[in-house]
């Protein structure tokens, strides 16, 4: 587990979109290049996960009357060696409800991401980077009540 970022790979934001059907990134191609041509403007780098149809989950682990104030987001990476489909089981039949279990949370989901590919968001002018050793393949979002914890 890493738990100290390099400050050169420092996360400073994250925009999570989720599209209607797998034709809505080719509507909304007017969008893109407006978020390109100003992607020079706020980032040094940036880097697009996408993940396939179906591999973004949210759990049921509280109503929906309760409220998230606070969320941590933790990526993940496959060892060497271990296949997509076997990290896919470990996080849905493992993790994920052992995370549930725990009664604390307000918000659970996961992501699975395709392999990055850095003409999917090859931008002029920014860095797209992102060594195999340093790509994400899964993000958990926790939600909680507060910053305060349990």
């Amino acid at each position: 587990m890493e738990t100290t970022i390099p400050a050169d790979r420092k996360i400073d934001g994250i925009a999570e979109v989720t599209f209607q059907s797998t034709l809505s990134p080719l509507k909304g191609r007017k969008q893109t290049a407006l978020a390109h041509k100003d992607e020079v403007n706020v980032f040094r780098r940036t880097l697009l996960y996408a993940g396939p149809p179906k591999t973004s989950h949210w759990y049921d682990v509280a109503s929906p009357a309760e409220t998230v104030g606070a969320r941590a987001i933790i990526y993940l990476r496959r060892r060497p060696g271990v296949r997509p489909p076997e990290f896919r089981r470990l996080v849905k039949k493992g993790l994920v409800p052992a995370l549930a279990a725990t009664g604390m949370l307000k918000e659970l989901r996961t992501q699975s991401f395709m392999p990055w590919i850095e003409k999917m968001w090859d931008t002029p002018n920014i860095a797209h980077d992102n060594p195999a050793d340093q790509s994400f393949h899964t993000s958990i979002t926790l939600g909680f009540a507060d910053s305060a914890g349990p």
